[in-house]
């Protein structure tokens, strides 16, 4: 997708068409100072304005990336019956017998409705289930940029990771596959 172009000038024009007839015909006694004030705050107020203008440009076109994929932003976290279930996957370990023991980070008081919020997202959804388990899911919270959205849920996997057999066939480097693109054979 294309990074939306700042709207043209013309948006703005009677704008700064007003800002200069309403200027011209006001005297002030002007030295270099002043000049270079006025011409400073209208470059300021030129800016402000075509970035408010480039802000709305760029959310009518995340409205638009929103509702053209709107299957893929789901409002809530679709319910384990409504997953594929045709998708399986081993994991091979090291010592399956290992009994992981992994701190559980703290989570600051500010974020705690949040987390309960998606926890009980992910209880009402079975993705989840109510456990007595002396194992504690060592998870955190990444607040995101909007401050009205829920956090990042993060599951701390390194301790689980080291106990994984590696995959003997990886995935070719992504650098490679763009250079053999480059060379025209794939």
């Amino acid at each position: 997708m294309q990074t939306p172009t700042p709207p043209p000038a013309v948006a703005t024009a009677p704008l700064f068409r007003e800002l200069e007839e309403r200027t011209a015909n006001h005297r002030v006694h002007c030295d270099e100072h002043t000049v270079n004030t006025v011409a400073s705050a209208v470059h300021a107020i030129r800016k402000c304005t075509e970035e408010l203008a480039y802000q709305d440009t760029l959310k009518a076109e995340n409205r638009k990336v929103k509702e053209e994929f709107r299957d893929l932003f789901p409002d809530d976290i679709p319910h384990l019956d409504e997953l594929p279930t045709n998708v399986y996957h081993q994991f091979l370990l090291k010592d399956p017998n290992m009994f992981i023991q992994h701190r559980q980070y703290d989570c600051p008081k500010k974020y705690r409705k949040a987390w309960k919020q998606l926890l009980d997202g992910h209880l009402r959804t079975g993705h989840m289930r109510p456990s007595d388990s002396p194992y504690a899911l060592p998870a955190f919270l990444i607040p995101k940029s909007d401050p009205t959205a829920l956090p990042r849920w993060v599951n701390d996997y390194h301790a689980l990771n080291a106990n994984m057999v590696p995959d003997m066939h990886p995935l070719p480097l992504i650098s490679d596959i763009l250079a053999d693109c480059t060379k025209g054979k794939i």
